[in-house]
């Protein structure tokens, strides 16, 4: 049997929302205590509905106002997060795609969006693999800015 190897990087620890409904001062301090809010889920209906009904929307908003990382690995963290805008693709001049080579959007220097919907294109395989590659990289770019002081 294999052992995993450590990962480096950020500290994840996962905070359901199914447990902060009607606790929305003790949300906010646990959100604010972290450096990088990450938001995950498979329903985006659902997602959203979480967000609003634990008032997460409203505090993710005030965290990344306040200079916190948003990321999200998922069509719901991108469509309920602080941004409302249609992401177009990723590419190198801001006035035609949302994110650059990063990942990092252009409008909110603090959300960088790590799933497919920053391909400029779709193609004819399943593309999980480049996802999660594309999320272990913008991992990596956000750690190297956090040991530089860049954000």
């Amino acid at each position: 049997r294999r052992r995993r190897q450590p990962c480096p990087g950020p500290e994840v620890e996962p905070l359901d929302l199914r447990n902060w409904q009607n606790r929305r001062e003790a949300l906010r301090e646990q959100l604010m205590s972290r450096d990088i809010v990450w938001v995950g889920g498979g329903h985006t209906y659902y997602l959203r509905w979480i967000l609003r009904a634990t008032g997460a929307d409203d505090l993710i908003k005030e965290c990344v106002g306040l200079g916190k990382v948003y990321a999200g690995w998922s069509a719901g963290a991108i469509v309920a997060g602080p941004t409302t805008r249609y992401f177009e693709a990723m590419g190198d001049d801001p006035s035609t795609s949302v994110v650059n080579a990063d990942c990092r959007s252009w409008d909110i220097p603090n959300l960088w969006i790590c799933d497919g919907s920053v391909f400029p294109t779709v193609g004819g395989v399943n593309p999980s693999l480049t996802i999660q590659a594309i999320a272990c990289r913008t991992a990596d770019r956000i750690a190297a800015l956090r040991s530089r002081g860049e954000l």
